[in-house]
């Protein structure tokens, strides 16, 4: 993670991103750490408070049994979505 600053790129993706995205688009962040999970989690509800998006997973999604049983890696993965007004 520090080697490729995944980190970094997770802070500038949730700064920038929302300004790339036109009303009516949606952005979609799978997190697979609790950190990075948590980071998401507060930038889209402050975009909601902000009344700039709209939050479409209010608990993020995971992978069902079946997905976990056929890949292994899946299993922390944690998918969060905003629609943008």
């Amino acid at each position: 993670m520090a080697v490729n600053d995944e980190p970094g790129d997770l802070r500038r993706l949730l700064e920038t991103g929302p300004e790339l995205i036109t009303s009516g688009g949606r952005m979609v962040v799978i997190s697979f750490h609790s950190i990075d999970d948590r980071q998401v989690k507060e930038k889209f509800r402050a975009l909601a408070q902000q009344g700039r998006a709209n939050v479409l997973t209010k608990h993020p999604l995971t992978p069902s049994d079946d997905e976990c049983e056929r890949n292994v890696a899946s299993r922390s993965a944690r998918l969060r979505a905003v629609e943008m007004k």
